[in-house]
């Protein structure tokens, strides 16, 4: 499975400690051809303070489909039997232990394996009608577009 944009549904999140680190562990099942199937991993750090720009806020953010409340309690059932476009890829460090999005696409050797990296939208598969091959090739021409900001307004423009 090369590295990519993919539609995958959580089918579970939980919380783990290791050492000294607590992870979300949330786990997808690629929908669509042709990788249908496949089961990947997402490994989340998770402090005691939870920051509004962090990874595990963000990806919350985007499975409750709203901004979060500051004093709300998270809860691990929001992730559960929703698909959303996730981007997957090989590990992001390379042999000198640089981390880069490029270093993503292509494995390193026999113990590098693919995973989540990020969870980029909800998708709304209640819609009628979807065909999962034509969102997979609308998801790769969305990549390719920019945002441009608005033009300032000049003197004497309204």
């Amino acid at each position: 499975m090369p590295a990519g944009v993919y539609l995958a549904r959580c089918v579970h999140a939980e919380i783990k400690r290791r050492g000294h680190q607590t992870l979300l562990i949330l786990t997808f099942v690629v929908e669509g051809p042709p990788f249908e199937g496949v089961v990947l991993r997402h490994w989340l750090k998770v402090s005691d303070c939870l920051l509004a720009h962090s990874k595990p806020v963000r990806a919350y953010a985007i499975a409750a489909n709203r901004e979060l409340r500051a004093d709300e309690e998270l809860s691990l059932k929001t992730f559960l039997e929703k698909l959303f476009t996730v981007r997957v890829g090989y590990r992001m460090n390379d042999s000198k232990n640089r981390f880069d999005v490029e270093n993503s696409k292509m494995k390193k050797d026999e113990k590098d394996f693919i995973r989540v990296h990020e969870i980029l939208s909800l998708y709304d598969d209640k819609a009628a009608g979807v065909d999962l091959i034509n969102e997979r090739e609308s998801l790769e021409r969305v990549r390719a577009v920019k945002v441009v900001p608005a033009r300032r307004k000049g003197r004497g423009e309204q």
